[in-house]
């Protein structure tokens, strides 16, 4: 499974963006746009869940609403915008495991990772305050998480950093 996400324009009407909000260039006039919001089945080229909202509402908490779709070993695919303790918790809560793209500063075990060059290690990652707070209104569990870092270069020279609840090296 993966989660993804956009903006899409939609009809300029008054109610449309009272409702959805309006995005205003520096040029021309507002216009119209919600955000909208999928759970893909890879393997099967399907849309399992989708959803249209404000795009005032954020991607993380789109992509909450798609885990209570997600089946016990499922694998969701998760691009560098999603990364959040709290929502690798509500996967793994649902039994299903995770890989997600993640930037080299967004935790200091990252980080971590990172500047020590190695290509990758189990690290244990522990919420940070407002993660425990977000964690406490979804009744989620705050203990500390055992995942897997990987670091890998793309042919362009670029690196992408990847965290998984997959521990099993061969997979």
């Amino acid at each position: 499974m993966a989660i993804d996400g956009s903006t899409v324009k939609v009809p300029k009407t008054k109610d449309i963006a009272d409702h959805f909000g309006a995005w205003n260039p520096a040029k021309g006039e507002a216009c119209p746009i919600a955000r909208i919001s999928n759970l893909f089945d890879v393997l099967n080229g399907i849309v399992v869940d989708a959803v249209i909202s404000p795009r005032r509402q954020g991607e993380r908490s789109l992509a909450a609403l798609h885990t209570q779709h997600l089946k016990p070993d499922d694998l969701v695919l998760l691009d560098r915008g999603y990364p959040a303790f709290w929502l690798f918790v509500m996967s793994l809560s649902r039994w299903a495991g995770f890989c997600s793209r993640v930037a080299g500063t967004n935790w200091k075990e990252i980080r971590k990772f990172y500047n020590s060059w190695k290509k990758e290690k189990i690290i244990t990652l522990r919420p940070s305050p407002p993660s425990v707070v977000q964690c406490n209104h979804l009744n989620l569990p705050v203990s500390p998480i055992q995942l897997r870092v990987i670091w890998f270069e793309l042919e362009g020279g670029e690196t992408e950093i990847l965290m998984t609840s997959l521990m099993d090296e061969d997979l």
